[in-house]
């Protein structure tokens, strides 16, 4: 399992590039550009609205083992966990990241 787990984070820049030259083939490079940008400040928005409110009260809920919290909290934990993958350049991480903010998907 561990050995999935390297190889798919080893394998995940190759897949970006190929993912942002396939963008840039369809849309033109200026656009995938402008498109990457738009989404790194979109995450950087998400992480400034999720703060640091939500990042507290899921550790104090794994804190105090308590598992009806870390679930009431999870929300909060995908959100910033959303932002982040916004915030990283590639189109692959900001479809997760974009999937995340759906309510019915977290």
């Amino acid at each position: 399992m561990v050995k999935w787990i390297i190889l798919a984070i080893l394998l995940l820049p190759l897949a970006e590039i190929a993912a942002f030259i396939l963008v840039a083939v369809v849309a033109g490079l200026g656009w995938a550009l402008i498109l990457m940008l738009a989404t790194t400040l979109a995450g950087f928005l998400v992480l400034r609205w999720a703060g640091r409110g939500r990042i507290t009260h899921f550790r104090v809920a794994v804190a105090d083992t308590d598992i009806a919290g870390i679930q009431a909290n999870a929300g909060g934990f995908l959100t910033v966990l959303a932002g982040l993958l916004l915030f990283l350049p590639g189109f692959l991480t900001d479809m997760i990241g974009a999937a995340l903010l759906i309510g019915p998907v977290r």
